[in-house]
């Protein structure tokens, strides 16, 4: 088990916590919720279904996360005016609970980015919108203009209010669902994210630089933080009288000091980062330290706030307060609630790259070395708050790479494990899945994959593009195009966008694309040779991700060989492979080439590659630049009788157990040019 730091706080029951406070924090102007009683929130690691409309299996098989939020649009379910569809959330609720997740939280984003689109044509027409430019770097609609409700529009708030008493109506007696969201401050997700920015917007789609001040839209538009408590308020009490017997969560945050400022702080001063974080919890929660004394609301014993930024760069828990205008205020009010909190983490480290010089959000941005790492001193800082839930994201959550670091905080935080769903099969390890990052670029330099069956039976596979939904780097791949072809290179199967064909076999995979510009091909092939491309639709280029998947491991064939080729950069766009062996027990041996300078059919070849290979813990097992310099190595590669035929090649000969592995192809001294990653089963 992996040690975590917690707090300094010895009196971890609730009233321990609630009398330290009372005497020792009263004059802090802090707050607390009364001694909980019920319901309870279930302890441990929590996760999300995932943005696709089939349940993580990698979540699935993470036994140490107790439960998963189950998330549906607003969008999605009120097409029109007062007709709610419920169907696409019954049918995530019902495979959530045949997964064997039996704690749910309800996550119905009613965001101002999710508003359905009649809604917001209605209120753009009354003047009642304002249209801000999307700031976010990685976002498809970057720089461009978007509608955005007035949260205290009368009409707005009303339709939110509707939609929460709907929810209630539908959803309330479900035992499974323990928690709702009630988010009011909320622009995209269901997280505390009001637009507030304030700069430069560099590089929009038409190379200018555009200067934006989103709190000035704000206030001319009408803005009062009075205005935007009561919206708070009006919300928090919809959801605790929609789901009586349910926890209710808040995510808390700061706010622009211009729009924090329209009136004085109630603690004193003038209104600050903190203040509308401090007003709505103390309506809820209660402040007998204020004047005159704020009582505790009738459902403060199952109202969480919870803070979604968390990364390895948090820390532990402060002792004193600091100044409510410090950000450090919001991370000081969860850990005085707790365990009546929650957090989440900032970004995913999975999606973190650990070459040492590509900045990581999780780390600070700063590079990292290992995401295991990244991951175990996350999960450390949220642990060492003693809140009763932590949530991490989907990504991460379904990292075989992190199943035991999870298990270990569910149970240090006094959680229950769930039960085994996952059914291996005793025998050698197979190769079941690769999973390939890189820079797709034209002609030559797209990608191009490879992979071989073996044995005396079909096997089914399904082939993914995916470009438009990773998230955190820059630039995708808008629009990926798949190609499946025979050894003599005849065209068996082609996609675009993996909805307009084979959308059910695709959606039955569970492991369908979670954007509808993204590529799949679902295929049952026979025992032989296969190559498979991954474009840009008329000719555009990106970040994409190329990946195989075996569907049908119990099949009389395997798959005895996977392969990528592509254009290696530097920075992000190195080749980054991730493979899996597994349905079986015991461990299988492997050979993993990166080759270059051999691969004489094509010109501006990588001339020198290097080799890393990675554990489930992030910690690298072997590296190599020239594959003859280790002299024991050397002798177990020409074993093999398939050597790299150029002695700058790289090449590791290893036995590895059932797990998850990555594969780093990069240049020696940040050499570019096009590389083949291999990674071969051996007899």
């Amino acid at each position: 088990m992996n040690d975590f730091t917690v707090g300094t706080r010895t009196q971890s029951p609730r009233l321990g916590a609630v009398r330290r406070l009372f005497s020792a924090f009263a004059a802090m102007a802090i707050f607390v919720a009364p001694v909980k009683a019920a319901p309870v929130y279930p302890k441990g690691v929590w996760s999300n279904y995932g943005s696709s409309n089939q349940i993580s299996t990698g979540v699935v098989n993470d036994l140490g996360v107790v439960g998963i939020g189950i998330p549906e649009k607003w969008s999605e379910i009120e097409t029109s005016d007062g007709v709610y569809d419920w169907a696409q959330l019954d049918d995530k609720i019902a495979q959530a609970k045949a997964a064997g997740f039996h704690y749910l939280a309800l996550h119905i984003t009613w965001s101002s980015a999710e508003t359905p689109p009649w809604l917001v044509s209605e209120l753009k027409t009354e003047g009642q919108t304002i249209s801000l430019l999307d700031s976010g770097q990685f976002d498809t609609t970057y720089c461009e203009p978007v509608e955005t409700c007035l949260y205290w529009n009368e009409r707005y708030h009303s339709k939110r209010l509707a939609l929460i008493a709907a929810a209630g109506e539908h959803y309330s007696a479900d035992p499974d669902i323990v928690a709702v969201f009630a988010s009011f401050a909320n622009h995209n997700t269901l997280d505390w994210n009001i637009q507030d920015f304030v700069g430069d917007l560099p590089n929009c789609p038409n190379g200018s630089t555009t200067h934006v001040d989103q709190p000035k839209q704000w206030l001319d538009a009408g803005w009062t933080r009075a205005a935007m408590l009561q919206v708070g308020k009006d919300i928090a009490d919809a959801v605790a009288a929609a789901f009586p017997t349910k926890c209710i969560k808040l995510p808390i945050g700061g706010l622009d000091v211009s729009l924090a400022n329209t009136s004085t702080d109630p603690r004193g001063g003038a209104g600050n980062n903190s203040t509308l974080a401090y007003e709505i919890t103390a309506y809820v929660y209660g402040d007998p330290a204020a004047s005159p004394p704020i009582p505790a609301n009738s459902y403060a014993d199952r109202f969480y706030i919870q803070r979604n930024t968390v990364a390895d760069t948090w820390g532990a828990p402060l002792a004193d307060p600091p100044a409510y205008s410090a950000d450090a205020y919001i991370k000081y009010m969860i850990y005085q609630h707790s365990p009546q909190s929650g957090l989440q983490t900032l970004k995913s480290a999975s999606m973190c790259i650990p070459d040492g010089f590509t900045p990581c959000r999780m780390h600070g941005n700063q590079p990292c070395t290992s995401i295991a790492a990244v991951m175990q001193a996350t999960i450390n800082a949220m642990v060492g708050y003693q809140t009763d839930f932590i949530e991490l994201w989907t990504q991460d959550a379904a990292n075989p790479l992190f199943y035991q670091m999870v298990a270990d905080a569910t149970i240090a935080m006094g959680g229950e494990l769930r039960q085994p769903t996952q059914i291996t099969v005793p025998g050698p390890a197979q190769l079941l899945n690769l999973s390939t990052r890189l820079d797709v670029q034209t002609g030559e330099d797209v990608s191009i994959g490879g992979f071989i069956i073996t044995g005396n039976a079909p096997k089914k596979v399904m082939m993914r593009g995916i470009g438009p939904s990773l998230t955190g780097i820059s630039p995708v791949l808008i629009d990926p195009v798949l190609e499946l072809h025979e050894a003599g290179g005849s065209l068996i199967a082609s996609n675009d966008n993996w909805k307009d064909s084979q959308q059910i076999d695709i959606q039955n995979s569970t492991i369908a694309p979670t954007n509808d510009l993204e590529s799949a091909i679902v295929a049952t092939l026979s025992p032989a040779n296969y190559t498979v491309v991954l474009r840009g639709k008329n000719g555009t280029t990106g970040i994409g991700l190329a990946e195989l998947y075996d569907l049908d491991p119990s099949s009389d064939s395997t798959l005895a060989n996977i392969s990528i080729r592509g254009l290696v950069q530097t920075g992000n766009e190195v080749i980054i492979g991730g493979f899996i062996l597994g349905n079986g027990t015991t461990s299988e041996k492997v050979i993993i080439r990166a080759l270059g300078p051999s691969l004489s059919d094509i010109g501006n070849t990588l001339a020198d590659p290097t080799l890393y290979l990675f554990d489930k813990n992030g910690a690298m097992i072997m590296s190599d630049d020239n594959w003859q310099d280790d002299t024991s190595q050397a002798d177990e590669i020409r074993a093999t009788s398939i050597p790299p035929q150029n002695d700058a090649e790289s090449a590791i000969v290893v036995t590895l157990p059932p797990g998850a592995y990555t594969a780093i192809v990069a240049g020696k001294n940040g050499g570019t040019g096009v590389a083949l990653a291999e990674v071969y089963k051996l007899p």
